[in-house]
């Protein structure tokens, strides 16, 4: 498991102005299109999406998103 930093959700709130930049959130959409991409590959649905669900990496792995909480997510059974 790895370390990760803090959450969407705690980052928005600590901003001064609660806004981000465009820039910014057209990456974290990219990056988390890629993620639920990547999940829905492996038949999988998360189920629960939310800002205090993605975090941010440590250190050199910070500007990556990481998904959180699968314990709501569910297998997708194939026809």
């Amino acid at each position: 498991m790895e370390l990760l930093g803090k959450s969407l959700d705690k980052i928005f709130n600590e901003l001064p102005s609660r806004k981000m930049s465009i820039r910014c959130v057209c990456n974290i959409a990219y990056q988390l299109l890629l993620i639920f991409e990547y999940i829905h590959t492996c038949d999988i649905i998360h189920r629960d999406i939310k800002p205090a669900n993605v975090a941010i990496g440590y250190e050199e792995k910070s500007k990556y998103l990481y998904l959180l909480d699968f314990g709501l997510s569910k297998k997708i059974q194939k026809l």
